[in-house]
């Protein structure tokens, strides 16, 4: 998705360039709107997409230039001509900037708004609506023409929205009143942005609430972009989870564009009762995602109880101290789970899992678990419980087993226990082995 927006940028900046340009070559006219199709021309043929200036265009020239756009339009390519919709709207761009300047190729904007941008992003068979527009300014990124110096005292895009269908996994994704505020922004230099975002994704339900506070730092020569001491608010709901969720996620984001990488560092997610710390790396290109994670202490219980979800009875004690330190690795074929060490009460848990094959799923483990003690977990319902073996109530109680979980999937591994405790003796070195 970052991909996309260096697109528009990409876009909008080159567009600022062409109508100031036009513009200063064409000061002496009376009616700007003469040359609309003129300009939609020069920009058609820089991105090769048809595009239609259908507001009027608004111009001053002194003090400052400042022009006003009105609806602008970019359609889809060819192949995706029979779409509802077109690649790229935007209501209207307010622009003010110093007019000498832009002789020197400078362009020092006073403040750029940008108003009703909207984004339909398509995928459909093997083919999207927007790879020909990554490769137009991949090309020219490559070139060795110096771009144009750009600042901006004040930059503000207003109730944007970006959609994303996926017709060959039938997805719809979107991101609705968005809203992204800078000010002095300029490149290679760390700016303080705030951005406002809705999300809702179909299948699965999910809608979410997002506040970002970073400070943006954009470098060209290096094909970065960072995203500094980021702060981000969540409010995510979902008929996959009891309650609505709110998080804060901080880190220090770095986008690399040319690698289509994205590493997170320092990276903390609070959750209550959950703490989660780590860092993570995603290569955009293999579809690959590579994590060090650790959950921190927390009281599981509570959060079982907060979520309404029932258990079988246990004793005061169990489930009150769980934590998780791990290494993921996530593509398209596979997730697995390695240097696995949980930790629940007085029982660690150790060893790796992988799941391969999400359409047929395959699950494979190698587990350790050093103690456990049954009587904290397993108390039998009856008045006599000490002549009930929990060993024995785990065996026989189906409901305590996910067996059903167990036929769905193919599963196979090995969980090695040193020793399990219960009311009527101990077991030491038990090995299951699982083979489905």
């Amino acid at each position: 998705m970052l991909q996309d927006i260096k697109i528009i940028l990409s876009i909008l900046i080159t567009t600022i360039v062409i109508l100031a340009t036009t513009i200063v070559f064409t000061i002496g006219t009376i009616d700007v709107n003469t040359f609309k199709l003129e300009i939609a021309k020069l920009i058609s043929t820089k991105i090769q997409r048809d595009v239609h200036i259908l507001g009027e265009l608004k111009l001053s020239i002194f003090p400052r230039l400042q022009l006003s756009t009105g609806k602008i339009q970019i359609s889809n390519p060819k192949n995706f001509q029979s779409q509802n919709s077109v690649f790229m709207e935007i209501i209207n761009i307010d622009l003010s900037l110093q007019l000498f300047p832009l002789l020197t190729q400078q362009i020092i904007v006073n403040s750029l708004t940008i108003q009703g941008f909207k984004l339909n992003l398509i995928t459909e068979s093997q083919a999207n609506n927007w790879q020909d527009l990554i490769s137009i300014f991949t090309t020219n990124s490559n070139s060795n023409t110096n771009l144009p110096i750009f600042t901006c005292a004040n930059l503000h895009i207003k109730n944007a929205e970006i959609n994303l269908q996926n017709k060959l996994q039938s997805q719809d994704f979107s991101i609705n009143n968005l809203n992204i505020q800078a000010k002095n922004f300029k490149l290679q230099q760390n700016i303080p942005i705030k951005i406002n975002f809705a999300v809702n994704n179909k299948s699965p339900e999910i809608s979410l609430k997002s506040k970002i506070f970073s400070n943006l730092n954009i470098n060209l020569k290096e094909s970065l972009i960072k995203f500094q001491q980021t702060k981000i608010n969540l409010e995510t709901q979902t008929p996959l989870l009891p309650k609505e969720m709110s998080s804060k996620l901080f880190a220090d984001i770095n986008y690399n564009y040319k690698l289509a990488t994205i590493n997170f560092s320092s990276l903390v997610i609070e959750h209550t009762p959950i703490n989660l710390s780590g860092k993570l790396n995603i290569a955009l290109n293999k579809s690959e995602i590579n994590a060090s994670i650790i959950i921190h202490k927390f009281n599981l219980a509570k959060m079982i109880r907060d979520w309404n979800i029932k258990l079988p009875k246990t004793s005061r004690n169990a489930f009150k101290n769980f934590s998780i330190k791990m290494n993921v690795f996530a593509n398209s074929e596979q997730i697995s789970i390695s240097n696995l060490q949980s930790k629940l009460d007085h029982s660690t848990l150790t060893g790796k899992l992988k799941l391969r094959n999400f359409n047929q799923p395959k699950i494979n483990f190698n587990l350790k678990l050093d103690k456990i003690n049954l009587e904290h977990y397993l108390i039998a319902q009856s008045k006599t419980p000490k002549s009930i073996d929990p060993i024995q109530t785990l065996l026989e109680q189906a409901t305590l087993l996910p067996l059903n979980l167990l036929k769905t999937f193919p599963v196979t591994g090995i969980i090695s226990i040193n020793k399990i405790k219960s009311n009527q003796g101990n077991i030491k070195n038990l090995v299951i082995e699982l083979a489905n």
